[in-house]
């Protein structure tokens, strides 16, 4: 299948690829807005496939591991399901990734803290609780850590008055 249609369409596609990396739903995505037919994209799809130019595992791999050093396994995963990841590449992706989800979130929470001054309320004794906690809490969670990270990583800093 060798058609002029076929070949504008790898050539839109390594465009798109010749300026980053793209999963296959964004240049699904990307051929359709240009009006190519859904054979013609699938032609098109297989043959990146074949020669290496896309690769959705990889690619995956490659955003998680990136975006796991600041965000939870949920954020990753929702973001990756979003950009059009299969499901079970998205989950395979962040589970070869090897990332300690506890001391992430804890890196993201003193990095909060700091922001807020939260550090010279706890040297002066006083605790995190109220509303200065729900808004830790909610600024983890929007980060995408689970609730055990969350409460590891509040038993933590809570630890922190007594380390300095």
């Amino acid at each position: 299948m060798e058609s002029k249609e076929l070949l504008a369409a790898m050539n839109k596609a390594y465009k798109y690829l010749a300026l980053r990396d793209h999963f296959e739903a964004e240049i699904r995505k990307k051929l359709k807005n240009k009006d190519f037919k859904d054979d013609i994209i699938d032609e098109t799809i297989k043959s990146l496939y074949s020669n290496k130019f896309l690769d959705d595992s990889k690619l995956a791999y490659k955003f998680a591991s990136e975006k796991l050093k600041t965000e939870g396994k949920n954020k990753v995963l929702y973001r990756l399901l979003n950009k059009g990841v299969d499901r079970s590449v998205a989950l395979s992706a962040i589970e070869d990734c090897y990332v300690d989800e506890n001391e992430v979130c804890l890196e993201q929470l003193e990095k909060k803290a700091e922001a807020m001054g939260v550090f010279e309320s706890l040297q002066k004794g006083q605790k995190i609780e109220g509303r200065l906690e729900r808004k830790l809490v909610n600024y983890l969670k929007n980060k995408g850590f689970g609730m055990s990270s969350i409460i590891y990583s509040m038993k933590n800093i809570r630890c922190h008055q007594y380390l300095n």
